[in-house]
């Protein structure tokens, strides 16, 4: 049995051939979905534009904006085509869209549409709409494949839409100097001391006093279902609010406070409290949040204080795991913040080939996988990665993250060559493991690789130091399905008990 489908009337006929920019893009779809029937209908017919304009009365040129999705048209109008294509008002507006169709059909009453950034790709609606009518059955078939490919390998459009964030980022160098302006003269309108870090009092201040946040830091402590839940910001009520989790250490919560104070200065929330119930989904949302995290770190660690940290680093003639643990502690104790704000801030040093990992293993386990992954400045992908990104891999980061396994208690240095085989450069990698953030039985470990040439060698005096070891890189799949699905499992029951902690709120 063919699935049904909802009418194809727009929500509001109050007005006539409203303008495509006065409709979300739902509505937009409808016009989709209309457009591409009465395409086909009428080539089913063997009727030009001309002769189907002569039998129902409406001009050459609405008839072919309708087909293009942008006009949907009064009841009258619909009417009229139904009567010269042959066909019944509610066939035209409300049947089975037909199996060419179907397919098509079926992707633009889902999210898909919607969420994928296919304008920032330069593929606007009237463009998407002339690749659907030009081959509505060609690209059904196509549609139909990619929807059995996820299916098999169980990714969806949050996995495209993280993955074309990272794109973004990776496109841009990771390297923003728009957003590292806005952090200096935002820390001056603030009244933040010049060319400091904010302690953790200055940044909840400011967030309560200069955007009217309320902060509540024990609420989340009292569901045990969200106790790896660090930071939820909710916009419904009267003022906004962000709930942090009691047992968060200072360095994580200054960074959640100061990406709302991000957030807020970059009139993100602005758009966002507009949409219905303070819902905003798709890569535009995504790409604004990864902005905020980006302008939030670089307001607790400003630019120049990290360039010369790193400049004083490089210029070591020995390597100290010391050194590395004292830089991370200086500026406030938290690895994955740091090493973040360590590849933003690199290219200004004249170093722009470097990636940055996260890999991740269980307290007490001998298996450690990568979860995370920006490859910058042009270094290619590692070969066999997989979908979801969660694979195995033999590294430096890898093995630090096992031993601190055994004893994760106090935080972890190291650092290493590493040789890719399939790529051939080698990589200077320094990697902190340490415990996560309100999850103590996972171990984290980030990695900063720095790819090396003659200009890259000058400027860091300890790379001739003996104790760094050369290694290959190896590359293994024994553990990724074990890590991955306990990753996904973990990332769904959070997810669950969010819904249900927001809906308490609201109701």
């Amino acid at each position: 049995m063919p699935p049904t489908y909802s009418p194809l009337v727009a929500p509001s006929q109050t007005g006539d051939d409203r303008d495509p920019s006065a409709f979300g893009l739902r509505e937009q779809n409808l016009r989709f979905i209309l457009g591409l029937k009465l395409h086909n209908l009428r080539q089913e017919r063997g009727l030009s534009l001309v002769q189907l304009s002569k039998g129902c009365g409406l001009s050459v040129s609405y008839l072919n904006e309708i087909e293009k999705g942008k006009k949907y048209p009064k009841s009258d109008k619909l009417l009229s085509l139904a009567r010269a294509l042959g066909v019944t008002y509610n066939e035209l507006v409300s049947a089975d869209p037909g199996e060419k169709l179907r397919p098509i059909a079926a992707l633009l009453t889902t999210r898909m549409i919607d969420d994928l950034p296919l304008e920032h790709y330069g593929i606007s609606p009237p463009v998407l709409m002339e690749i659907m009518a030009a081959g509505p059955d060609r690209l059904g078939a196509l549609l139909a494949f990619f929807g059995r490919l996820a299916t098999r390998f169980a990714f969806s459009v949050d996995d495209l839409l993280l993955a074309a964030v990272r794109d973004d980022l990776e496109a841009g160098n990771y390297h923003f100097p728009a957003l590292e302006d806005r952090a200096v003269s935002l820390s001056t309108e603030i009244g933040w001391q010049a060319g400091h870090a904010p302690m953790l009092s200055q940044v909840r201040f400011s967030l309560q006093r200069d955007y009217g946040w309320e902060i509540d830091e024990q609420s989340l402590g009292r569901h045990p279902d969200l106790a790896d839940v660090g930071a939820v910001p909710v916009l419904t009520g009267s003022k906004p609010r962000l709930f942090l989790h009691p047992n968060l250490p200072e360095s994580r919560r200054a960074f959640f406070i100061a990406r709302e104070i991000a957030a807020t200065a970059l009139g993100h929330y602005e758009k966002k409290r507009k949409q219905p119930n303070g819902e905003e989904h798709g890569f535009r949302h995504l790409r604004a949040a990864a902005d905020a995290s980006y302008l939030g770190g670089a307001l607790l660690i400003p630019r120049k204080i990290l360039a010369a940290d790193l400049q004083a680093l490089f210029a070591e003639e020995k390597w100290s795991n010391v050194r590395l643990l004292d830089l991370v502690s200086r500026h406030g104790g938290d690895a994955e913040v740091v090493f973040h704000r360590m590849a933003q801030v690199l290219p200004d040093l004249g170093i722009g080939k470097r990636y940055l990992t996260r890999t991740e293993g269980g307290v007490g386990s001998a298996e450690a996988a990568v979860n995370r992954e920006l490859r910058l400045g042009g270094i290619p992908e590692i070969k066999g990665s997989e979908l979801r990104e969660y694979r195995s891999r033999r590294t430096v980061a890898t093995t630090l993250v096992t031993e601190a396994q055994a004893d994760p208690v106090e935080p972890r240095a190291g650092v290493g060559l590493e040789r890719c085989p399939s790529s051939g450069h080698t990589y200077l990698v320094m990697v902190v493991a340490q415990a996560r953030p309100l999850h103590p039985q996972l171990i984290s470990g980030m990695a900063l690789g720095i790819a090396l040439d003659d200009t890259v060698r000058a400027k860091i005096r300890f790379l001739d130091d003996p104790a760094i070891a050369e290694q290959k890189l190896e590359e293994s799949a024994a553990s990724a399905a074990t890590q991955m699905n306990a990753y996904h499992q973990r990332t769904t029951a959070r997810r669950a008990a969010l819904d249900a902690f927001l809906a308490s709120l609201n109701g």
